[in-house]
């Protein structure tokens, strides 16, 4: 019996559509990002892995017009299970698939495979786009990475996106934005270290806060806080979830009457201070946290969704059902009008969001949900409590002996 044949992942086809792409779809993409573009040539450098900040949607698009040669992406297998558009961004891209938030020992040969085969590519350690302009948490198994691939890394940082396009907004700003050379890991300078120490080593390097960044630009745009309340889901003044509206320039309580007004800088002034996103969500996660200790036993958070089941490993999602998504102390419940699916704690081994929207529900059996919430529904407001409930359900069950809920201070590990 003859061996099965090897197919490449690395194919010239990919640098003549890049090719295309760069002339044909990347000006528009600048003039709408007001992106200013860079070209980096380290063709002999190659192989490399190039390690950026996650900001955007787009930032594969705005990443792999950096270089003198292709990029290829590992992205979540939940970006390749939507029929054509799937084939097609594989064609022209050939990402190499993971699992969205979780560790996945399946991507380690992939990376291997096309840095073996001469190709380059590109990681965003982070998984997750940034939501307040902080950087998201990363997994420790990038140091075993890296030190297991022994190739240079490349690191580069973003300006701009996130005042841009950030991910709570419904309506872009404009202003500067772009992605520069930090700077370049050679092989010796890691490999004497171990996989933590070079983990702690990219978190120092991609740990970005874009209120920091310098020098300070200004993003203008015509309904730019809209869309605030998905991120400050709680009051900075009365303290109360499910009372935030936004839109125009303002963010407002409907119970108190507070009113915040978001200002080209991207802070919020208001009657209690003038505060950038990343402190507003530590305010936010701290007044949740004690909402939700005090009524844990009747909280419910409910939306009509519009909802795909996906099985690891198939090419396509399910068909598009219309079901009421509930989540409690109980669990996660998905309601139709046919039957009701209702997901314990202990069936529920991840979850996480993708892109604005959808809410990700890893189930054990290799199943994953995928619930698109409404527009004026906050995705991070039920990821968040998700993390507290199962946090919760764990520790009655003595699986683990911290309870968040019991400890409204540390929102460390909360959000993404």
């Amino acid at each position: 019996m003859k061996p099965k044949k090897r197919i490449n992942k690395v194919k010239p086809r990919h640098w003549f559509l890049l090719l295309l792409i760069r002339f044909f779809v990347n000006p528009w993409i600048f003039l709408y990002f007001c992106f200013r573009p860079r070209y980096y040539r380290l063709k002999k450098r190659g192989p490399l892995i190039v390690l950026v900040n996650h900001a955007t949607e787009f930032d594969i698009l705005l990443t792999d017009t950096l270089f003198n040669f292709p990029l290829y992406f590992v992205a979540s297998e939940q970006l390749l299970n939507k029929g054509f558009p799937s084939w097609l961004l594989n064609y022209v891209f050939a990402p190499i698939p993971k699992s969205k938030s979780m560790s996945d020992i399946a991507v380690v040969p992939r990376i291997k495979r096309v840095l073996d085969e001469g190709g380059n590519v590109c990681i965003f350690p982070e998984g997750n786009m940034t939501m307040t302009g902080n950087v998201s948490s990363m997994p420790s198994a990038i140091g075993k990475l890296i030190k297991l691939m022994k190739v240079p890394i490349v690191i580069m940082e973003s300006y701009g996106l996130y005042f841009s396009s950030p991910r709570w907004s419904v309506r872009r700003k404009f202003g500067p934005t772009g992605i520069k050379l930090k700077r370049i890991i050679e092989v010796a300078e890691f490999d004497s270290l171990s996989g933590d120490s070079i983990t702690d080593l990219i978190k120092n390097e991609l740990s970005i806060n874009a209120f920091e960044q310098r020098p300070i630009r200004k993003y203008r745009g015509f309904n730019k806080a809209a869309g605030l309340h998905r991120l400050v889901f709680t009051c900075p003044s009365c303290h109360q979830p499910f009372t935030m509206k936004s839109g125009g320039s303002k963010l407002w309580c409907s119970a108190c009457g507070y009113v915040g007004h978001y200002d080209v800088h991207g802070y919020v002034n208001g009657p209690t201070g003038r505060f950038d996103t990343v402190a507003l969500d530590h305010m936010v996660k701290k007044d949740y946290v004690k909402y939700v200790g005090q009524h844990i036993d009747d909280l419910e958070l409910s939306a009509q969704c519009d909802v795909r089941y996906f099985v690891s490993g198939a090419k396509r999602r399910s068909k598009k059902y219309k079901q009421m998504l509930k989540l409690s102390h109980d669990g996660l419940s998905l309601i139709s009008k046919k039957d009701t699916r209702h997901y314990s704690f202990e069936n529920i081994y991840s979850y996480t969001m993708q892109t604005r929207r959808k809410f990700i529900i890893y189930v054990r059996g290799n199943l994953s949900i995928v619930a698109k919430l409404p527009v004026k529904d906050s995705t991070y407001q039920y990821l968040i409590t998700m993390q507290l409930l199962h946090n919760h359900d764990d520790y009655l069950k003595g699986t683990i002996d911290y309870d968040l809920i019991n400890n409204p201070d540390d929102t460390s590990t909360l959000g993404l």
